[in-house]
């Protein structure tokens, strides 16, 4: 496959954000950097943004399909990680 390298890089970018999402407990997932700063993303707004994003992002680029749906049918930090 020409592009390889692109699924191979894109592999390893997931396991380096997993490992981060798991370092949290389930009760963090929606605390914000700084409470009085709206514009600090939370721990699940961090998990919605980029499985949103770089699945519409290898569709519309590369018309790749990732996967059928880019976040879980529950949005928890367990299944943000098994996705």
């Amino acid at each position: 496959m020409r592009y390889r390298f692109l699924i191979d890089s894109h592999a390893t970018e997931i396991e380096k954000v997993l490992g981060a999402w798991a370092m949290f407990r389930d009760e963090d997932v929606l605390a914000r950097p700084h409470r009085t700063d709206p514009r600090g993303r939370s721990l699940l707004e961090h998990m919605v943004h980029p499985s949103v994003s770089e699945d519409l992002w290898f569709a519309s680029m590369l018309g790749i399909a990732v996967t059928d749906r880019p976040l879980p049918e529950v949005e928890d930090r367990l299944a943000f990680i098994r996705l």
